[in-house]
């Protein structure tokens, strides 16, 4: 994760408790539906300022990943 600390996995389990309840186990293996970065580039394009219009609305200039979790953008779950 070039962001941050992971989870650890009794972190990881009491998140998912609090989420679905008591009765379910969390899976196995890690579904991976954060943003994926390969490369120390797309980190830092990620980090840059979005353009105004850049989502289709006027936005203030935030960084890119985080107008695009507030606005759209990019794969939808």
């Amino acid at each position: 994760m070039p962001l941050g600390i992971p989870r650890t996995e009794e972190e990881r389990r009491e998140r998912h408790k609090r989420i679905y309840g008591e009765g379910n186990e969390p899976p196995e293996k890690r579904l991976g539906l954060g943003p994926k970065y390969e490369s120390l580039n797309e980190v830092l394009w990620d980090l840059l300022p979005a353009m105004p219009g850049e989502f289709g609305k006027f936005t203030l200039p935030l960084p890119r990943g985080l107008a695009r979790k507030l606005y759209g953008g990019g794969r939808k779950i």
